[in-house]
């Protein structure tokens, strides 16, 4: 039983590394998305950050997620409602605390 536990807690930290490892793409997404502004690529951007939140709570990474659901809000308000220099400021700011949410990098395994 020790022995499945083990495997089971190196397969889910593997797991979270690689998730770690793709946060900095899924940030430099968001940040596209946001500057096209269309209503496709904001439709897209809540998607994403939605996707995020959800994931990140799984691997741990509680900033992160809490920055991609304050980023999915922000973009749902300016989804929803009349546009408006505060609502886009907001989401501007969410981006930008989307990115300072990341954690730093591990480092990259070896193939040697």
């Amino acid at each position: 039983m020790k022995e499945s536990l083990d495997r089971l807690a190196r397969f889910i930290e593997a797991q979270r590394g690689e998730y770690l490892r793709a946060l900095p793409d899924k940030v430099a997404q968001a940040e596209t998305l946001w500057t096209q502004k269309s209503p496709e690529a904001l439709e897209s951007l809540q998607r994403l950050a939605h996707t995020v939140y959800g994931t990140a709570g799984t691997y741990k990474f509680a900033e992160v997620g809490e920055a991609a659901r304050v980023l999915e809000e922000a973009v749902k308000a300016l989804r929803e409602g009349p546009a408006s220099p505060e609502r886009t400021s907001q989401v501007d700011a969410a981006v930008r605390a989307f990115r300072a949410s990341l954690p730093p990098a591990p480092p990259q395994e070896s193939s040697g």
